[in-house]
């Protein structure tokens, strides 16, 4: 059986965005797979692998509620 774990790479460059990835563990190897999900640091919960909808855009909110989605989507393959 698979383990799955969610991690976020933030942008080395101020005020840009970073990625989601996801870390793939199985039969004791372990495996990266990069994401088009595209988030800023304070939209992350580090503790919880989870999105924060605090953002004040409703275009903002709207996208990251798709991410979460797409990422519960990705989790239950």
């Amino acid at each position: 059986m698979a383990s799955v774990k969610v991690k976020f790479r933030p942008s080395t460059v101020t005020d840009v965005s970073g990625t989601l990835y996801y870390n793939v563990y199985h039969r004791g190897q372990k495996s990266i797979h990069s994401t088009a999900y595209r988030l800023y640091a304070e939209e992350w919960n580090a503790a919880t692998s989870t999105i924060e909808l605090s953002s004040a855009e409703p275009q903002r909110v709207e996208y990251l509620q798709r991410v979460a989605a797409a990422m519960e989507d990705d989790l239950h393959r």
